[in-house]
């Protein structure tokens, strides 16, 4: 706890602080927007690194904004309570791919961090995560003429399928009925477990797109960064894309059509030219300076190499820590914890 003094406010001054992270080389300091009254307070200051840091005294750590109106802090009398019966229950040692050659302590250890940090996965699509300061923005070339296409024929059985998955993304929110001029048509595409995938055909859309230009990681500069390196822990971001908002003016563009409807997504969806340099540059900014020598990042796989077990571990209490400060939700089925090989796939 940090004993804080607030300028410009008085001892009747309700100030609401806003939340702050800040990184110092390899060190990451997070700082809880929180509500308070008065010119002094007792903030959490959390170092989520091993390092010490000193700061000197008079450090602007923070702004806060006084509330209007003294509402912030009243008290309020509860009328009613609802229970939630969700039960959170321990990740066992079987429902996860870790090492099997680690010793029981170490094995342990791994499922001592994942329970601790239950809460950064999703076990189905309405548990995505929302991502904090990033959203999907299309900017056009020409809006003079929107585009606009009739649905592609499809034989009873594909309607049924692409009903049925239209129907999950609007119970988990990503997409909503629309009305909309634009109306791109979809594709179903069979995955190798002979599921299939619902795609929207943007190629119409993504001509008149303007590129939004961010590097995308070099695999062989990734390989140099492997050598020493013993252990291998691999994360997996659940639907990555669909937990990135589209900025509400570019909602409309993201329209499809079916043979029984018209939608349109909140969240960003696959098939965009600029989604994958959007997604690249969320994860580059939850992770931010760990992707250049700790973490290597391709999409929505990320690989935490070590050199020893205890290295791991810390690493990846690090990075599960900034992914859930920054919104994102990970797949824990799809996880391998401190492994001594990986086979990289090229894109």
């Amino acid at each position: 706890m940090v004993d804080c003094e607030i300028s410009d406010v008085n001892e009747k001054d309700e100030v609401l602080m806003e939340n702050k992270r800040f990184q110092f080389g390899r060190s990451v300091i997070c700082i809880p927007g929180m509500v308070f009254r008065g010119s002094h307070c007792l903030v959490p200051v959390s170092n989520l690194s091993n390092e010490e840091i000193h700061w000197r005294r008079g450090r602007l750590i923070s702004r806060g904004l006084r509330c209007q109106g003294g509402t912030a802090l009243r008290d309020y009398r509860v009328s009613s309570l609802s229970h939630n019966a969700k039960h959170v229950r321990e990740i066992q040692i079987g429902e996860v791919d870790i090492n099997a050659d680690l010793d029981s302590e170490s094995k342990e250890k791994v499922l001592e961090v994942l329970n601790k940090w239950q809460h950064c996965f999703a076990n189905s699509s309405a548990e995505l995560g929302v991502v904090k300061g990033c959203q999907l923005e299309i900017k056009l070339s020409d809006e003079s003429k929107p585009v606009c296409y009739c649905p592609y024929r499809l034989s009873l059985n594909e309607r049924a399928i692409v009903r049925e998955k239209v129907n999950e993304l609007l119970d988990s929110g990503i997409v909503r009925e629309s009305q909309s001029e634009y109306a791109s048509p979809v594709v179903l595409v069979k995955k190798k477990n002979n599921d299939f995938r619902l795609c929207v055909d943007y190629r119409a859309l993504n001509k008149i797109t303007v590129k939004n230009i961010y590097p995308m990681p070099n695999v062989e500069e990734q390989l140099n960064l492997l050598g020493g390196k013993m252990f291998f822990t691999s994360l997996d971001c659940n639907q990555g894309f669909h937990q990135i908002s589209v900025e509400p003016n570019s909602i409309s563009k993201t329209a499809f059509i079916t043979s029984d409807g018209h939608f349109e997504y909140l969240k960003m969806p696959f098939g965009l030219i600029n989604a994958p340099s959007v997604f690249q540059r969320a994860i580059h900014n939850a992770l931010g300076k760990l992707r250049y020598d700790q973490v290597l990042v391709y999409m929505d796989d990320l690989l935490i190499p070590s050199v020893s077990v205890e290295e791991g571990l810390k690493l990846l209490e690090l990075v599960f820590e900034l992914l859930n400060y920054s919104g994102f939700k990970l797949n824990l089925k799809k996880m391998f914890f401190l492994k001594k090989s990986h086979t990289f796939s090229r894109p």
